[in-house]
């Protein structure tokens, strides 16, 4: 939670964190947001209270402060369709493994008794089942040897931090779709046969300079020499940048461009980054 309230204090960030709900009084997140500036309510069920009653409750809250997305950070109950309606599909979780393994509580503790060798975490959307939405980003986490159960854990959430904010922010941004339970971002991506140019000068297939156009050509930041972290060094290639001398170029990252949405982190360009070089394709 804190986490996606200090992303969102980024300029560029495309969502606001409007308050933050508990359905515990006694829940730590609300003194953090607090401390924080965000408003924090804590709304626990009542004694007798059915599931469709509480969660109409909980939904004049939301709707009270103008909420649009949803984004679980250690909330444990499982949604029922009262909610799940009201926010189809605009409720987001995070999920400390790889789904569609380990679900459920104690995730890690799973993996590690498990004795996978890469476990990590999941950011999705929310349905019915327990764990069961599509899944929008993940990250890896190797198990070193002799790691303890807590160890893991603690990588795993290093990793949820850096995960949950930027994929919140892109989700936000209206970058992905779905086609069945397969999600992809779409942002940037033109239909006017940029890309397939692009993946032509980028992969070599045969471009000669007559045939190229007299426009901007995008080309991956990375092989014109534009300092990069995304995979380490930046790999100038002095032929492309031959065949393309003397015209107009955009540096664009590559995994954008095929549909990742936004660099993994870490990834830095010398000048803009990545959601400029999106805008000026």
């Amino acid at each position: 939670m804190e986490a996606l309230i200090r992303h969102a204090e980024a300029p560029s960030c495309a969502y606001r964190v409007a308050m933050v709900l508990a359905d515990r009084t006694d829940a730590a997140g609300l003194e953090s947001a607090r401390r924080l500036g965000v408003q924090a309510v804590a709304a626990p069920r009542r004694e007798g209270e059915g599931r469709d009653a509480y969660e109409g409750r909980i939904q004049d809250v939301l709707a009270g402060h103008g909420i649009e997305v949803i984004a679980l950070a250690g909330f444990m109950r499982i949604l029922g369709p009262r909610l799940l309606a009201a926010y189809a599909g605009r409720i987001v979780n995070i999920h400390p493994s790889l789904l569609p393994s380990f679900k459920g509580l104690d995730a890690q503790a799973q993996a590690h008794a498990y004795g996978v060798r890469y476990s990590g975490c999941t950011v999705h959307l929310v349905d019915a089942g327990m764990d069961t939405g599509p899944i929008l980003d993940q990250r890896v986490v190797p198990v070193e040897p002799r790691m303890t159960a807590p160890e893991l854990a603690q990588a795993i959430l290093e990793q949820e931090h850096a995960l949950y904010g930027p994929t919140l922010d892109a989700f936000c941004r209206g970058e992905f779709r779905s086609e069945g339970r397969t999600t992809f971002s779409a942002a940037g991506i033109p239909d006017d046969g940029t890309l397939e140019l692009f993946n032509r000068v980028h992969f070599g297939d045969g471009v000669e300079p007559a045939t190229l156009p007299q426009g901007t050509i995008g080309i991956s930041a990375c092989l014109l020499g534009v300092p990069c972290r995304y995979d380490g060094d930046s790999k100038p290639n002095h032929g492309i940048q031959q065949l393309l001398e003397g015209r107009h170029l955009l540096p664009v990252c590559p995994e954008v461009a095929s549909g990742m949405g936004i660099p993994r982190i870490p990834m830095e360009f010398s000048s803009g980054d990545g959601q400029a070089c999106l805008d000026g394709m």
